[in-house]
């Protein structure tokens, strides 16, 4: 239905979360405590949103290509997120295997590292 729910563990009472406008999500990680959520689109657009109000705090957008998992640091101080992406060149592709890290406080992005590969048959 264009969301995602959270429970509160301790209440068991459930809360309404928004999803990323028009996508589904595939990836996500809980940030102070289950406070915060981080989210990531198909696309690549992530974004940490408050579980109790559903608010937006921050964007994590980037154009690396497809998110496939997202992890936060055990200090809840830096986002992760990881994905490939497919490359065509010329009579061959490669893939594009990627990590970017975020400061989960201001949502700056604080590196991407980017390996190529071409997959083999």
């Amino acid at each position: 239905e264009g969301g995602v729910r959270v429970w509160d563990g301790a209440s068991g009472d459930l809360g309404p979360w928004p999803a990323l406008p028009g996508e589904h999500l595939t990836a996500f990680g809980l940030l102070a405590g289950g406070r915060r959520v981080v989210a990531f689109s198909p696309s690549g657009a992530g974004a940490i949103w408050d579980t109790a109000s559903g608010r937006r705090l921050l964007r994590l957008d980037h154009s690396r290509g497809r998110v496939g998992r997202a992890a936060v640091s055990a200090d809840g101080q830096v986002v992760a997120a990881c994905g490939r992406r497919r490359l065509w060149r010329g009579a061959g592709d490669e893939l594009a295997l990627w990590v970017s890290l975020w400061d989960a406080s201001t949502g700056r992005l604080l590196h991407t590292s980017i390996e190529r590969k071409t997959p083999t048959a």
